[in-house]
């Protein structure tokens, strides 16, 4: 049986005129060439038309450091250069740690800008989500989110402060930075609620931003607990409860 699934007699006596001429006039066969040949004619032209951009390459490469979270150290490993080398072509300039620290600072900026015209043209409200963690060294760290409904009616997520915050860790000093990065993304008189875990401090920090927000009407209303930490909170209770019969299981 051939490829194409026609039966052909492959006996001694029969000879290899018909194998020849079956295989000269099977039609998969010529349909295949014919995909071939065409597939082939498009790649060709495909890589003819293609010019190689170095600003382009440069730039894509920064974004893998940063959609990664490679070091900038790492642009001048050599099996990187021999990869992005064979990637990009022999016409890729290799660039440093420097340059590459320039150039996400640079698309920092960029984004920043582009995010400022964003927001200054929501038609809605915001609402902010807020979290606060300390770091082994220890470091405390603040992570503020907008959120927002554009144009197209489709629910937008920001990271607009991700940054150090100077002890005492108090609300008044946690609402000192809150209003500044507000003022400066331009949302300070857009903010419609904000999204708190269950501290006490949070608490403070609701009732400081209620007296400076001006779009704020009561606290009931522009603070909102977190569910996800109410519900750890349940569950930490219930261990709690059954922890002696967990001891005696274990």
């Amino acid at each position: 049986m051939s490829f194409c699934g026609k039966e052909l007699t492959a006996n001694s006596c029969s000879g290899t005129s018909h194998l020849i001429r079956h295989a000269a006039e099977c039609t998969r066969k010529i349909v295949g060439s014919k995909f071939q040949s065409q597939l082939s004619r498009t790649s060709t032209g495909q890589l003819s038309n293609f010019s190689f951009n170095q600003v382009v390459a440069r730039r894509e490469t920064v974004k893998y450091i940063i959609k990664t979270e490679q070091p900038f150290s790492r642009v001048e490993h050599p099996d990187f250069e021999e990869w992005i080398q064979k990637a990009f072509g022999p016409q890729f300039q290799p660039i440093s740690r420097n340059t590459v620290k320039r150039d996400v600072k640079k698309l920092y900026a960029e984004e920043k800008t582009d995010l400022l015209v964003t927001l200054s043209n929501i038609p809605g409200r915001v609402c902010l989500t807020f979290d606060l963690w300390t770091s082994n060294q220890p470091l405390c760290y603040i992570l503020l989110t907008a959120h927002f409904i554009y144009a197209n009616w489709i629910l937008q997520k920001r990271i607009i402060c991700l940054s150090d915050l100077d002890a005492p860790h108090t609300g008044q000093a946690m609402t000192t930075s809150i209003i500044n990065q507000l003022q400066n993304w331009g949302i300070y008189e857009k903010i419609f609620t904000i999204t708190l875990d269950n501290a006490s401090s949070n608490d403070v920090l609701a009732r400081f931003l209620e007296r400076c927000l001006p779009s704020c009407t009561t606290s009931k209303l522009l603070h909102v607990r977190c569910c996800c930490h109410i519900l750890n909170l349940i569950v930490q209770d219930g261990l709690e409860a059954v922890k002696p019969f967990i001891e005696r299981i274990k």
